[in-house]
């Protein structure tokens, strides 16, 4: 269980020991000199074996196997984390609920969308709306936000099809005759809709 003394007061991001959150912190100082910068992405290390290690996710060298399954990983600690799968360890504990988990970021995960209260820190630039993680945006953006080929008029609801959006005119408004095309915005009758989509 993790302590909670040893939280960074810049991203709540918690750690076992205070020289592990000491490591950490120095990430928020904005005057630090890192040792090593990853030229592909351009992520930043004050470590150079942290950097080594981080190359490899773009070498793609995966020499950690899998006692269990044919899966191959480019770090021990992503294998250590999938062996779990196979024998059902979970040594990382919710302080709040106790409910355990195989790998420490995803009992993390759980604390940000469970336990913590507040605006989430990735907001949507379409639509404004907050999540907790970037992967909650990520797959709002892919489930909401794509292929969308028609708009409602009235209320500015997103649909993926114009049946969809025809549905929600019918259902909701009890109107229709108004479509909006999401590529012009030009407003049409439901005879004239196929001809921009």
């Amino acid at each position: 269980m993790e302590n909670r003394l040893n939280s960074c007061t810049a991203c709540k991001r918690s750690f076992s020991t205070k020289n592990a959150l000491d490591a950490h912190m120095k990430m928020h100082d904005p005057n630090r000199k890192t040792v090593s910068q990853c030229k592909i992405c351009k992520k930043e290390f004050d470590y150079k074996q942290a950097f080594r290690v981080h190359i490899l996710v773009h070498t793609r060298q995966k020499s950690y196997k899998c006692r269990h399954c044919t899966k191959t990983f480019a770090h021990n600690g992503s294998l250590v984390g999938h062996e779990r799968t196979h024998t059902g360890e979970k040594p990382f504990s919710c302080r709040f609920c106790n409910k355990a988990f195989p790998r420490k970021d995803s009992m993390q995960n759980h604390v940000k969308v469970a336990h913590q209260k507040g605006k989430g820190e990735y907001t949507c630039n379409l639509c404004n709306k907050s999540f907790l993680l970037k992967k909650y945006l990520s797959r709002h953006l892919n489930s909401t936000h794509q292929n969308v080929n028609a708009i409602c008029t009235t209320c500015k609801k997103q649909f993926k099809t114009k049946d969809g959006l025809r549905g929600h005119m019918k259902n909701l408004h009890g109107a229709t005759s108004s479509y909006a095309c999401s590529e012009c915005q030009k407003h049409l009758h439901k005879k004239n809709i196929s001809r921009t989509i």
